[in-house]
């Protein structure tokens, strides 16, 4: 019995051809490379956030010390009466979550200036400089104009 051309059936492929697996590989392994980007970067913000904050919180914190201090005018030239104490430039670590050496340093510079004698008024500025990941310094500064205790 002899089989006509016409009479077969050519049969489908039931797999991928190797170019199309490995375009799709590819592709698979563009959206992960992206995907792992997304996150590291987010991760980066993140730290960052959290390194301005405790930076911030400090500078407050050294700011509420000065605003909550005494001073007093005396003499006719009215002179700074702060503690000197409040005014020293200091070295502080960062209160975030660490664990053993993996601390945050950052440095508290304060600076007084004497706007006006009569009245007398200050103007007090607090700048925390703290480094991120090798990527350089970064400052958060608060500032307050202070009138003498009464």
């Amino acid at each position: 019995m002899k089989i006509s051309q016409t009479d077969r059936v050519k049969p489908c492929p039931a797999a991928f051809t190797l170019i199309e697996v490995a375009v799709s590989v590819a592709v698979m392994g563009l959206v992960m490379a992206g995907m792992f980007e997304g996150y590291v970067l987010a991760s980066r913000r993140a730290q960052y956030a959290s390194y301005s904050l405790a930076a911030s919180a400090q500078a407050m914190l050294r700011m509420e010390r000065i605003v909550g201090s005494a001073w007093t005018v005396s003499g006719t030239p009215c002179t700074n009466l702060f503690n000197p104490s409040l005014t020293n430039t200091t070295t502080v670590a960062l209160c975030m979550p660490s664990n053993g050496t993996n601390l945050a340093y950052a440095t508290n510079i304060v600076t007084v200036q004497q706007l006006s004698t009569n009245p007398p008024y200050v103007w007090v500025q607090v700048s925390c400089v703290w480094g991120f990941m090798g990527l350089g310094t970064f400052t958060n500064t608060v500032g307050l104009l202070k009138a003498p205790s009464t």
